[in-house]
């Protein structure tokens, strides 16, 4: 596979070009159209669509007590794999934990006023729903990234939905599985599989939330579903940008670059230098490598932009909201993080790659895209808890602010809010 790197200087860059190369997710109506009539016939049909649907997509017909995965099955899986795989999962797995719980938040009491008492109280969600894509390759680190935070939230039941195969659900997945203690697990992938779990079905058990990556349907498939189910960041291709001041092995940045697009079509890699002779460097160990890369590259897919200082470098990051962006400088700015903080996940340093974060650092894979950190974060304990707030008010505290509440209630013409306070400060009868 040949390839000629295309490198731009930010400043001949136009507002358009960089609204171009900016990352903002637009509405497909044609996929979304395609999308939402699947989504019904699941609402309506159930797992009758639900296997049609996989025949149809994935070429594997299901009966309706192959759809869930037995538990017999699951943990079967684990004397298949070898020992040492067994060892890897549980060590990644081990420390994802550990950085996971550090997230868990605490509840508080506060009396804003004498006898009016609040409490800030968290708990985690009843049940959650793990998608799990498949495609080419098995994700089993997919299942620890989503599954640990839900265990250190206290979730009560976490189910998994992943594509099945012609052969049979890959083993390393069901051992994956088996040592995150998922215990339910249904083998239908796609828009069917997010429907399901949406609304559930007879089979199917209907989740709180959904949480997992996916590609453009699944993505339009969470959008769409939004407020029957909750869900996590915004999903789609990958992408990263990496800033170095030419500082690394160019070989490192280049093998970066094309790992990220490794994840499938649509993924996005840009690199910022702050030295033309480095991105060209970059740009000819790319070629090299691409000859043995089944990647797809382009113009779209892979973009080499030479700064003229690090302010500008910075500038185009903050707009463009990576979802990982590694930093390679020799004098890191004391204000890195805070103009940067629409990044989904910040790698510093030459040993910081995003290929070892994907799998081993403990930090959560699963990270907002599109542009979607300006909003939104990696996914964490705090995805898989909610928080009540409850309010205890004695009649003291009562007399004590019933007075602005009536007034407010005036001003806004609600009659009856005012007379429901109003009765209470007389003690009631007509």
């Amino acid at each position: 596979m040949s390839y000629i790197a295309m490198i731009v200087e930010i400043h001949n860059l136009s507002d358009i070009d960089i609204s171009n190369i900016v990352r903002i997710y637009d509405l497909d109506y044609r996929i979304e159209n395609y999308v939402k009539e699947i989504i019904e016939d699941v609402r309506i049909r159930g797992d009758y669509a639900v296997i049609d649907y996989t025949e149809k997509f994935d070429g594997v017909k299901l009966s309706m007590n192959e759809i869930e995965i037995s538990r017999e099955r699951i943990y079967e899986a684990l004397s298949i794999v070898p020992e040492d795989y067994i060892r890897t999962v549980k060590e990644v797995y081990d420390r994802l934990l550990e950085f996971h719980k550090m997230q868990l938040p605490k509840d508080f009491k506060i009396e804003v006023s004498p006898g009016v008492k609040l409490e800030f109280r968290w708990t985690p969600l009843t049940r959650v729903g793990l998608y799990i894509p498949g495609g080419l390759h098995p994700y089993p680190s997919t299942i620890l990234m989503t599954s640990a935070p839900a265990r250190i939230a206290g979730v009560r039941e976490i189910i998994a939905c992943t594509p099945p195969r012609p052969k049979g659900l890959n083993p390393y997945i069901l051992a994956t599985f088996a040592v995150a203690g998922v215990e339910r697990v249904f083998q239908i992938g796609g828009i069917q599989a997010i429907a399901a779990m949406a609304f559930g079905t007879d089979i199917v058990p209907k989740v709180d939330k959904i949480v997992g990556p996916g590609g453009i349907y699944i993505a339009t498939a969470k959008r769409l579903l939004y407020g029957i189910v909750g869900l996590d960041a915004p999903t789609g291709p990958s992408e990263i940008v990496i800033l170095t001041d030419g500082s690394t092995k160019a070989e490192y940045v280049a093998l970066d670059l094309l790992a990220q697009l490794e994840h499938g079509p649509g993924c996005k890699a840009i690199l910022i230098t702050l030295s033309r002779n480095y991105a060209m460097e970059v740009a000819r160990i790319i070629g090299h490598y691409a000859t043995e890369a089944s990647i797809e590259l382009s113009k779209d897919s892979l973009l080499i932009l030479v700064a003229s200082n690090l302010d500008e470098a910075l500038d185009f990051i903050d707009r463009y909201s990576p979802e990982h962006l590694e930093v390679h400088l020799e004098e890191q700015p004391i204000d890195l993080v805070e103009r940067c903080r629409s990044c989904g996940t910040i790698l510093i340093g030459e040993f910081s790659p995003a290929a070892i974060s994907d799998y081993a650092t403990g930090g959560n894979h699963i990270l907002p895209v599109g542009g979607a950190g300006r909003f939104s974060s990696a996914l964490s304990v705090y995805d898989f808890m909610k928080h009540i707030t409850i309010q205890n008010i004695s009649y003291e505290g009562f007399k004590r602010i019933a007075e602005a509440a009536v007034r407010l209630a005036n001003i806004e013409g609600f009659t009856m809010h005012r007379k429901a306070i109003e009765a209470r400060l007389r003690g009631g009868s007509i």
